[in-house]
C-alpha cells in the first residue's frame, strides 16, 4: 500500500469502548473523505500565480481547477 493512503488510513482510525471491550477500528466515512481532501488539496497546489508575491492570476486553467476542486467537493460531500 502506497506510504500516503498508510497515512490516511491510520488517520481514520477510531477508538471504540462499549460493553465488549475496546478497540480500534477504521472509519470508512472519515478514511474516503481524508482521500477526497487529499486529491483536492494536491490539484489545488496547480494553480497559477506570481512566485514572488503569491498572487493567483485569474486565468482559464486556475477557474478550471476550482471548479473541479467544488465538483468533487459537492459529490462526496466533502466540506473544505
Amino acid at each position: 500500500m502506497n506510504e500516503r493512503i498508510k497515512d490516511l488510513f491510520i488517520k481514520s482510525e477510531v477508538f471504540i469502548s462499549d460493553r465488549d471491550g475496546a478497540r480500534w477500528e477504521i472509519d470508512q466515512d472519515k478514511f474516503a473523505q481524508l482521500i477526497v481532501k487529499d486529491c483536492i488539496a494536491e490539484m489545488r497546489k496547480s494553480f497559477r500565480g506570481d512566485l514572488y508575491t503569491g498572487y493567483l492570476y485569474e486565468c482559464e486553467y486556475n477557474n478550471c481547477i476550482d471548479d473541479q476542486s467544488r465538483m468533487l467537493e459537492d459529490r462526496f460531500g466533502v466540506n473544505k
